[in-house]
C-alpha cells in the first residue's frame, strides 16, 4: 500500500471511532436524562395520589366526627336506648364508610348500637387504641379488627393480623358527653368503602395504597398480601412524621421490590397514605422509549459505518485507478507511437489534436499537417451524405462505431480501411473526444475479393449443376464426413439433411439411404477405396413419410497423408428416369397381358398396333387389322351424329368415353364400354390415339333383365308397383298441362281366395295371367294396368275429358275380370270390385293419396255387393279422416288425464240401503267443458283404444274404492265393458294383473256390467269369461236385459248375478202397460233364476213405487241421484234417506 493510502486510512478510523463514540455518549445522557424524568413524574404521580387518597379519607372521618357531635339525648333507659339507636341508624344513611355506630358506656360495655347485635358486647378500648394525653380531644383510631363488626369481631395484634381473605373494620372511639354522662361512640369504620375507591383510581397492578396509623400500624391496604394489623417498620424508620407531612422517595419494598413511594400525613386525624407505585411499571413506557430508540439508532449507526466504509473503500479504488491511470498512460503512450494501426485523437468538433506514426505511414499525412483539421481531408468521395449521417447518428447514439470505407493519401491513391470510433466523455457526459483507429486493409480487400469471386463461380456451377457436387471422407477410424456438399443437399435429401449437418458427420445421409440398399452402398465404398478406383452406384433413399427416390453417386478418390480417402464426386436424381424405365416396363407388361381390348391408330385413324385382348374380343388377329381402319368394326347401330360428337371429343377435350355397339368378325354384334385418349407429341400436337374397350354385352343383356325384374311382375309381366308409380306421376304430369283428367282405378279380385285354396296356386296363376290380358286389352293404348301383389290391380286411364268418359272402360273392365277361365276340365271364373278416383281435384294430392283414395272407394264396392265399381266419395273419406283426430284427440285426453269418472248411486229403496254405485266416463275437456260418454265413446267402440279406457276406467275404480275404504267408506262400483275388451283372448289374465295392482281392494267389490247384445254374440265365451271372474271374485250383471233376445235358456247359460233392467221399460211403464208386463216378467225370470235384478232410469217417486209394487227393490236414476265425482259420493252417503212413499209400502 502506498504512503498516501496508509495516511488517509488512519484519518478515516480515527474521524470513525469519534463519530461513533460521541453519538454512544449522548444517546447514554439522553437515555439516563429519560429515565430520571420518568422517576420523578411517577413519584409526583404516587404523591398526587396520595394527597388524594388522604383527603377523602380525612373528609369522611370529620363526617364520623360531625355524626357523634349531633349525638346528645340521654341513655338513662330502653326508650331513650331505642331513640338513640334510631338516631344511629338515621346517621348511617348518609355516611356508606361506616358499619355501625355503637355506644360504649364507662364499663366497656356496648348500651346502644345501630346494630342491635352489638348491644351488651364487651369491648376493651385499651386493647387496640394507642396511648393518647388527652384522649377526649380527637378521634381515636383503633387496631384493625377482624369480622365484619364487634358483635362478631376480634381485636387484632400484630403477631394475630388479620387474615389475607378475611373481613375486617377499624374501630373508631370518640369520647362523648351526654347531660351527665360520658359515654364513648364507638365506630365500625368500613375499609372495603376506601379501598374499592383507591383500588379504582390506582390499577391494583400498577401499584398500592397503605393507610397506618403514626406508629406504622396497617390500617388497610389495597395489596392483597397485606396482613391488616401488622406493623410497617419503614413507617417509623423512614418517615419523619412528626417533621413532615408529605413525601416522596424511592424504597425496596416487600420481596426486595423496587417501588416509588409518596406519603401524605392527615391534617386532623393520627394516620398517614402512602402511595406505592412499581418502578418497573412507572419506567415501562421509559423502556419502549429506549427499545425504539436502539432499534432506530443502531440500523442508522451501522448504515453510516457501512456508508463510511463504502465511501473510504471507494476513495481507496479511486486512488487505485488513479495510480492505474497513470500507468497506464504511460504504457498507452509508448503502445499509442508503436502501434501498426492508425490512431486519430479529435476535440468535441471533430478536429485532429493528435495521430501516432502509423498515420504518416498510411496516409502520407504529419501530425503537423492535420493538426486542426477535420478528418474529412482524407475522405475519397466514394461514399455519398446518407453514408455519414448513419455514420453519425450511429456514433451519437450508441458510443461507438464500426466500418470499412474508402480513403484516399496525400499523394491521392486511394486505400480500404476498417475503422473504429469512440467516444470519449468527461464526468458529466458531455462529448471530449473522439477516437479513432484506422487499419489499411486494401490488400485483404484484394485478396478477399479474388477468393470471392472465385468462391462465386464455384457455387453458381454448383447450383446451376442438377445434382450435388461434395467431398467425401473416410476417416482412418471409419468416421465419415463431407468437407464440402452444395445446397442442392438439402432438396436431394427432402430439406432433412444441410451441408452444415454433415460436416463433421455423415451419418445422417446413410440413415436415409434405403434398409436394403444399405450393404451395397457401403461394399461399393469400401471397394472403391481399397482399389482406388471409380465409385460408380445406383441406390434408392427412403424418408418418414414413405417416399422412395432413386439416386446416382459417381466419384473419384484420393488418399490423404493421414491414411483417409477423400472423394470428389456428384450425386444426382434418377428418381424419374427409374420411373419411366418402370412405366416402359409397365405399359409393356399392361398392353401385352391385359384382358381389355387396347388399339393404337395414328391421326389418321391407321390401325398401328392391337393386343391379344383386342383379338379375344374382336376375332380379328394383329396381323389381319394393322394397316387398315376401325371402320371394319362397325355394327351400323350408330348414326353419323354419334361419331361426329365423339369426334369433337378427341379434338377439344383430348379424349372420350362410352358404351358403343361393334361387329365381331364372325358377324356377331356386341357391346362395348369404349375409352379414346390423345397422345400428344412434344410440341403438344396430337401423334396417337389410343383405344381401351372391354366387352359388356353380358353386362347389358343382365342389365336388362334387372330393369324388367324390377319394374315388372314376374308372373303377368304387368308394371310392377314401382313402374306404375313413375308412369302415375308421368300421366299426372301430362293431364295436368293438357287441361284434361285421369282416373286411377283400384281393382280386386272376388273370389279369387277360393280357387287358389280350391284348385292351387298353379290353377291360381294361370287364371292371374290370363286375366291380366284379358284386362289390359279392354284398355286403351297409352293406359296402364299394373299388378300391385296378389289379386290387386290398378288401372291409370289418362287423356279423359270427363268423369263419365271413363264408364265404358270400367265396364270392360268388369267384363274381361269376369270372363270364365277354361282350365282343364275346370271352369274358373271370377268377378272384380273396383274403387275408382280421379285427377286433378280441387285440393292439391299426389300419386299415393289417389291410389289411397281408390282402395277406399274398392273397399266400399265389397260393401255394397262387390262386381262393380265405386267412385271414390270426398264427403266419406273426409268423416273418416274426422274419426282418426277424435281418436288422436282421446288418446291424448287419456294421456294427459283428462279422463274422469262420475258415480251414480245404486239403492235399495224399500231399506234406504246404498248397495254401490256405477262407474260412469267423462271427458272434462279443456276447451268444451265435461263432455258425456255419448260424445266420444262410439268413436273408439271398433278401436284398441276402447280396451285402453276400459281398463283405466277399471284402475281408477279400484283406486276409487281404495279411498273410499280409507274414509270408512266401503262402496262397490260396477263399470261398463265394451264388446272388443271382453272378446282380448287374455282379458282374464289382465283383469287379474289389475287387481294384483291394488292388493288391498277386494275382488268382489268390483262388478262388471255387460250389454245383453254384446253377451249374445259369443254366449258360449261370454259364459266361460264370467265363470272364470266368478272364481277369483268379480260378479258380473247383464245390462240393458230385455232389449235383446232374454231367452230363458240363454240366461241359464249366462252366470251372471244381477239383471239391469233398461231404462227404456221403466220409463214408459206408468202409461204403457206392455212396458209394465214386460217388467213383470223380467222380475219374475230374474226370481225364478235367483238372481238380483234392478232397474235403471227410475226418474220419479212414482217409478220407484210402482217398481216396488211389482217386486223390484233396487233401483238407479235420477229419482235416486245423479252421477256425481268422487269427493262428493261420501257426503250424499251420509245424508240420504229414500222418500217416504217408498218406506210405507207393504
Amino acid at each position: 500500500m502506498n504512503p498516501r493510502a496508509l495516511q488517509l486510512r488512519r484519518l478515516f478510523f480515527l474521524g470513525l471511532t469519534l463519530f461513533v463514540v460521541s453519538t454512544l455518549g449522548i444517546t447514554a445522557y439522553t437515555l439516563w436524562r429519560l429515565r430520571a424524568d420518568a422517576i420523578t413524574n411517577n413519584l409526583q404521580l404516587a404523591a398526587l395520589h396520595a394527597r388524594s387518597f388522604e383527603d377523602h379519607l380525612t373528609q369522611s372521618l370529620r363526617v364520623t366526627e360531625l355524626t357523634a357531635a349531633n349525638l346528645t339525648a340521654p341513655v338513662s333507659d330502653a326508650k331513650d336506648v331505642r331513640s338513640v339507636e334510631k338516631s344511629l341508624v338515621a346517621s348511617l344513611r348518609h355516611t356508606p364508610f361506616l358499619r355501625s355506630l355503637s355506644l360504649l358506656n364507662d364499663t366497656g360495655r356496648i348500651v346502644a348500637s345501630s346494630n342491635p347485635a352489638n348491644r351488651d358486647v364487651i369491648v376493651d378500648t385499651q386493647s387496640f387504641l394507642p396511648l393518647a394525653n388527652n384522649p377526649a380531644e380527637f378521634l381515636r383510631l383503633g387496631q384493625p379488627w377482624a369480622g365484619r363488626d364487634f358483635a362478631n369481631g376480634r381485636a387484632t395484634t400484630s403477631d394475630t393480623p388479620v387474615d389475607i381473605d378475611a373481613q375486617s373494620f377499624i374501630p373508631v372511639v370518640q369520647a362523648l358527653q351526654l347531660g351527665q354522662r360520658r359515654l364513648q361512640l364507638l365506630i365500625a369504620l368500613n375499609p372495603d368503602y376506601f379501598l374499592n375507591h383507591m383500588a379504582g383510581t390506582l390499577d391494583p397492578k400498577n401499584g398500592s395504597v397503605e393507610v397506618l396509623r403514626y406508629d406504622g400500624n396497617l390500617l388497610m391496604s389495597t395489596d392483597h398480601d397485606a396482613h391488616a394489623g401488622t406493623v410497617q417498620t419503614y413507617v417509623t424508620r423512614d418517615l419523619i412524621l412528626a417533621e413532615v407531612e408529605s413525601g416522596a422517595f424511592e424504597q425496596a419494598y416487600t420481596a426486595g421490590r423496587p417501588v416509588l413511594s409518596a406519603f401524605q400525613g392527615s391534617r386532623l386525624y393520627p394516620f398517614v397514605v402512602v402511595t406505592h407505585l412499581d418502578r418497573e411499571r412507572a419506567l415501562q413506557a421509559w423502556f419502549t422509549e429506549v427499545k425504539t430508540l436502539l432499534v432506530v439508532l443502531t440500523p442508522a449507526l451501522l448504515a453510516v459505518i457501512l456508508l463510511t466504509m463504502a465511501f473510504y473503500r471507494r476513495q481507496l479504488a479511486l486512488a487505485a485507478q488513479r495510480h492505474e491511470a497513470e500507468h497506464l498512460l504511460r504504457i498507452n503512450a509508448t503502445v499509442f507511437e508503436a502501434s501498426s494501426e492508425t490512431i486519430i485523437i479529435t476535440d468535441a468538433e471533430a478536429n485532429i489534436l493528435s495521430v501516432n506514426a502509423a498515420f504518416t505511414r498510411i496516409t502520407g499525412y504529419t501530425e503537423q499537417e492535420v493538426r486542426g483539421r477535420n478528418p474529412r481531408l482524407l475522405a475519397s468521395g466514394q461514399h455519398d451524405k446518407v453514408f455519414y449521417a448513419s455514420l453519425w447518428a450511429e456514433l451519437l447514439h450508441t458510443g461507438v462505431w464500426h466500418g470499412e470505407m474508402r480513403n484516399h493519401r496525400k499523394d491521392g491513391t486511394p486505400f480500404d480501411a476498417h475503422l473504429s470510433i469512440t467516444i470519449s466523455r468527461d464526468s458529466t457526459g458531455q462529448v471530449q473526444h473522439y477516437v479513432g483507429v484506422m487499419a489499411d486493409i486494401t490488400e485483404r480487400k484484394q485478396v478477399q475479393q479474388a477468393r470471392d469471386e472465385a468462391l462465386n463461380r464455384l457455387k453458381k456451377i454448383a447450383s446451376r449443376v442438377p445434382g450435388v457436387l461434395y467431398e467425401f471422407r473416410l476417416h482412418p477410424d471409419g468416421r465419415t464426413t463431407f468437407p464440402y456438399a452444395s445446397d442442392a443437399i438439402m432438396a436431394m435429401y427432402g430439406n432433412r439433411v444441410s451441408p452444415a449437418d454433415v460436416h463433421k458427420d455423415a451419418s445422417a445421409v446413410f440413415t436415409l439411404i434405403h434398409p436394403d440398399d444399405q450393404q451395397a452402398v457401403a461394399t461399393t465404398i469400401a471397394q472403391s477405396a481399397k482399389d482406388m478406383s471409380l465409385w460408380h452406384h445406383e441406390y434408392r433413399v427412403k424418408f418418414d413419410d414413405g417416399t422412395v427416390r432413386w439416386l446416382l453417386g459417381s466419384s473419384m478418390p484420393e488418399r490423404e497423408a493421414d491414411g483417409s480417402v477423400l472423394w470428389h464426386g456428384f450425386t444426382s436424381d434418377i428418381t424419374g428416369r427409374k420411373e419411366g424405365e418402370e412405366k416402359l416396363k409397365l405399359a409393356a407388361s399392361v398392353f401385352t397381358n391385359s384382358r381389355e381390348g387396347i388399339m393404337i391408330t395414328t391421326v389418321d385413324g391407321t390401325i398401328v398396333d392391337v393386343n391379344g385382348g383386342f383379338s379375344h374380343i374382336t376375332g380379328y388377329s394383329r396381323g389381319e387389322v394393322v394397316g387398315k381402319n376401325p371402320h371394319i368394326l362397325n355394327s351400323g347401330r350408330q348414326n353419323k351424329a354419334h361419331f361426329a360428337a365423339m369426334w369433337q371429343d378427341l379434338i377439344h377435350k383430348g379424349h372420350w368415353y362410352g358404351e358403343i355397339w361393334n361387329r365381331r368378325k364372325n358377324g356377331e354384334v356386341y357391346a362395348e364400354m369404349l375409352t379414346i385418349s390423345t397422345v400428344l407429341n412434344a410440341l403438344g400436337q396430337p401423334q396417337h390415339y389410343v383405344a381401351l374397350f372391354s366387352d359388356i354385352t353380358a353386362a347389358k343383356e343382365h342389365e336388362q333383365k334387372l330393369d324388367h325384374i324390377a319394374h315388372y311382375d314376374a308372373l303377368t309381366s304387368l308394371p310392377n308397383r314401382v313402374l306404375l308409380a313413375d308412369r302415375l306421376s308421368q300421366s299426372m304430369a301430362q293431364v295436368k298441362r293438357r287441361g284434361l283428367k285421369l282416373s286411377v282405378v283400384f281393382l280386386d279380385l272376388d273370389g279369387f281366395k277360393l280357387i287358389n285354396d280350391t284348385h292351387g296356386h298353379e290353377a291360381g296363376d294361370q287364371l292371374l295371367m290370363n286375366l291380366a290380358n284379358q284386362m289390359r286389352q279392354a284398355l286403351r293404348e297409352g293406359d296402364t294396368l299394373a299388378r300391385i301383389g296378389g289379386d290387386e290391380f290398378v288401372a291409370v286411364l289418362v287423356d279423359l275429358a270427363n268423369t263419365a268418359e271413363s264408364i265404358p272402360m270400367l265396364s270392360r273392365l268388369l267384363s274381361a275380370a269376369a270372363e270364365p277361365f277354361q282350365l282343364g276340365d275346370a271352369t274358373l271364373q271370377v268377378t272384380a270390385s273396383l274403387g275408382v278416383t280421379f285427377f286433378p281435384q280441387t285440393e292439391d294430392i299426389d300419386a299415393d293419396q289417389l291410389q289411397r283414395q281408390a282402395d277406399q272407394a274398392m273397399y266400399q264396392a265389397k260393401l255394397s255387393g262387390k262386381n262393380r265399381f265405386q267412385m271414390f266419395n270426398a264427403e266419406h273419406d273426409r268423416n273418416m279422416r274426422s274419426q282418426h283426430e277424435s281418436l288422436e284427440h282421446i288418446q291424448m285426453a287419456l294421456a294427459r288425464g283428462e279422463l274422469v269418472l262420475h258415480y251414480q248411486p245404486k239403492v235399495n229403496m224399500r231399506t234406504g240401503q246404498v248397495i254401490g254405485a256405477e262407474a260412469l266416463i267423462r271427458w272434462q275437456h279443456p276447451l268444451h267443458g265435461l263432455l258425456a260418454p255419448a260424445c266420444f265413446l262410439p268413436v273408439i267402440e271398433d278401436h284398441p283404444l276402447a280396451v285402453a279406457v276400459g281398463e283405466w276406467v277399471i284402475h281408477t275404480a279400484l283406486d276409487q274404492i281404495q279411498a273410499w275404504q280409507i274414509l270408512g267408506l266401503d262402496m262397490a262400483v260396477s263399470v261398463n265393458m265394451g264388446v272388443r275388451q271382453l272378446q282380448q283372448h287374455d282379458f282374464v289374465a289382465r283383469l287379474q294383473g289389475i287387481l294384483a295392482s291394488h292388493p288391498t281392494t277386494c275382488p268382489s267389490y268390483l262388478e262388471l256390467e255387460v250389454l245383453e247384445t254384446s253377451a249374445l254374440e259369443d254366449i258360449a265365451g261370454m259364459s266361460d269369461t264370467i265363470e272364470q271372474c266368478r272364481r277369483f271374485g268379480v260378479l258380473f250383471s247383464m245390462d240393458d236385459f230385455g232389449t235383446g233376445y232374454s231367452s230363458l235358456t240363454y240366461l241359464k247359460r249366462l252366470p251372471v248375478a244381477t239383471l239391469k233392467i233398461d231404462r227404456s221399460f221403466v220409463h214408459d211403464m206408468l202409461d204403457d202397460p206392455d212396458d209394465l208386463a214386460i217388467l213383470h216378467g223380467i222380475i219374475g225370470m230374474a226370481h225364478a233364476f235367483d238372481r238380483k235384478v234392478i232397474a235403471e232410469g227410475v226418474e220419479t217417486v212414482a217409478h220407484g213405487a210402482a217398481l216396488l209394487a211389482i217386486g223390484c227393490e233396487l233401483a238407479q236414476g235420477f229419482g235416486v241421484a245423479r252421477p256425481m265425482p268422487a269427493h262428493d259420493l261420501p257426503a250424499w252417503v251420509a245424508t240420504w234417506k229414500p222418500d217416504a212413499a217408498w218406506t210405507k209400502l207393504p
